[in-house]
């Protein structure tokens, strides 16, 4: 994949869910993200996020958001009256719906490297802190939000790009992720930024990027970890776990059979 994109001029534009993909299922990166096999998906399982999302961008920038809630289904509705309820929501807004291209990591092979992605809402909250706010309409939150590729790859930007926001005064320690969760209420997620955890960051990107842009073969999890993937049919791996399964069935036969044949007989 580097080799490509360092034969020619266009970036190689790297996403959260390519670092994500990568370590969950490195077949599947390279069936999704380098042959370009993608699945067709059904837009309206998107509806309510988009609408959710819309929404808080038009509240951000004091628009007139009735238009838009009187077409809004009953479950944004009611989200909408959530977030209303949520300080969060009326914090000073920095940006909103910021899409971000920041350079990599320096490394000899990474200079053609770039992140890519896009930030619900920066905001600052009452203490001063800058707050880099996550909706979560239809995902879960992280349950390890503090190593989840979002939360890192999304700090580190926002730290390497202060200076395009107007934050260059801002420490790294005055910064942090919050998550959203909009569902049956709202409930918030924080996780603090600091010099450490950028450095840490920084290092962690280098080593995953250098694999993904040095690597010639894309092997299968022992396990698949989604089995919902669509790419189950295709990627190998119900062979791999069929042969799994009837090498256990025949061990468990052969412990059997010597277990039997070790019995005393009955005189």
């Amino acid at each position: 994949m580097w080799l490509e994109a360092n034969e020619s001029t266009t970036p190689w534009r790297v996403s959260v869910n390519q670092l994500k993909t990568w370590h969950k299922c490195q077949r599947r990166f390279e069936l999704h993200h380098l042959r370009q096999l993608q699945w067709p998906s059904d837009p309206s399982n998107f509806a309510y996020g988009q609408a959710v999302h819309t929404l808080m961008d038009y509240q951000s920038r004091d628009l007139d958001c009735a238009p838009l809630l009187a077409v809004a289904s009953m479950q944004v509705q009611q989200a909408w009256q959530w977030l209303l309820a949520d300080d969060t929501c009326h914090w000073p807004v920095i940006a909103s719906e910021w899409g971000f291209t920041v350079p990599a990591p320096e490394h000899s092979l990474l200079k053609n490297a770039v992140l890519v992605g896009r930030m619900d809402r920066i905001s600052r909250s009452p203490d001063g802190v800058v707050a880099l706010i996550d909706w979560k309409t239809g995902t879960a939150v992280p349950k390890d939000p503090v190593n989840d590729w979002q939360t890192r790859v999304y700090l580190y930007a926002l730290a390497e790009a202060r200076s395009h926001l107007g934050l260059n005064e801002t420490p790294l320690d005055a910064i942090k992720f919050r998550y959203v969760a909009v569902k049956n209420g709202i409930r918030h997620t924080d996780v603090p930024y600091s010099e450490a955890f950028h450095d840490e960051t920084r290092e962690r990107l280098i080593e995953a990027l250098v694999a993904m842009a040095t690597a010639t073969c894309y092997p299968l999890p022992e396990t698949c970890p989604d089995r919902y993937c669509g790419y189950r049919k295709v990627c190998g791996i119900e062979n791999t776990e069929g042969l799994e399964a009837s090498q256990g069935l025949a061990s468990e036969r052969t412990h059997t059979n010597a277990s039997v044949s070790s019995q005393p007989r009955a005189e």
